[in-house]
């Protein structure tokens, strides 16, 4: 399947689709596990399960070939320790670090993360 939209508008609607799946899973499956106080790994279990379905279906639908998204020139890459790494790889490996900072700062020093590692520990006290 191929539909000639642009790029932002994809974006959008992947991630209104997503969100919308999320809470089809949690509805469906979730909901009604943790109503029955099923064990943690149950709910391991079912999100494995539920992975396998989504990713074999998005493989019947578009296939499972390699998707590219050219937005511009193809650059060479830099020699970086006996490896080639382009630019693009590099922003996503600050992007990556960035937002893990992020997220290390927001549970270790606000309280929505002191609340977050509250449940975590203990769901009931919490």
């Amino acid at each position: 399947m191929y539909y000639d939209l642009p790029l932002s508008i994809s974006i959008l609607f992947a991630i209104m689709l997503s969100v919308l799946l999320g809470c089809f899973i949690e509805i469906l499956f979730y909901r009604p596990l943790v109503k029955k106080k099923s064990h943690h790994l149950i709910l391991l279990l079912v999100s494995l399960g539920v992975y396998i379905v989504i990713e074999n279906a998005i493989s019947i639908l578009w296939g499972s070939g390699l998707k590219v998204i050219r937005l511009g020139d193809i650059e060479e890459g830099m020699s970086f320790f006996n490896a080639s790494i382009t630019p693009p790889q590099i922003a996503m490996i600050i992007a990556s670090l960035a937002i893990s900072s992020f997220i290390v700062f927001v549970l270790q020093k606000t309280k929505i993360g002191y609340m977050v590692r509250a449940v975590a520990s203990d769901r009931e006290l919490a």
